[in-house]
């Protein structure tokens, strides 16, 4: 099982560095994984990709149709109050921003439920340093 944040989900349609990795992690991955706000901060990242050109409009119309298509097979993980307290807990912990913490509560939620074989996928330092230390594994090529 494979858990994308943001920063990861957008390495599957820009290609940028981690960007090989990030794509045979997942197509080695039998599920995929993200919180529902995942889907808008992609479609930000996308945008702001083309704003600041590195990728042309043509490439983001593409990136964003594979994205919508493989949105439908990502389980989704949903806001509820009590991820929403775990990640508040976390974001005061762990000096987080909001939605991070929100990744990092649902990545947490999942770990707990099917144990080790939850990998997390994120480019975040601070992120991928407090995944590490609630015990969720990360692959080997991400930063921490």
């Amino acid at each position: 099982m494979l858990y994308l944040d943001s920063s990861a989900l957008v390495k599957l349609y820009v290609r940028e560095a981690h960007s090989a990795e990030m794509l045979a992690l997942a197509r080695k991955s039998p599920q995929w994984l993200c919180h529902q706000l995942g889907y808008v901060e992609v479609r930000a990242a996308l945008a702001a990709a083309e704003r600041l050109e590195r990728i042309s409009a043509q490439a983001r119309s593409q990136a964003i149709a594979r994205f919508v298509k493989d949105w439908r097979h990502i389980s989704q993980v949903q806001l509820d109050d009590a991820l929403l307290e775990r990640a508040a807990e976390l974001a005061e912990g762990f000096g987080l921003r909001g939605y991070d913490s929100v990744h990092l509560a649902a990545a947490n939620r999942i770990r707990d439920a099917v144990g080790e074989q939850l990998v997390f996928a994120c480019f975040d330092e601070r992120l991928n340093r407090a995944a590490r230390l609630i015990g969720i594994h990360l692959p080997a090529f991400v930063p921490s």
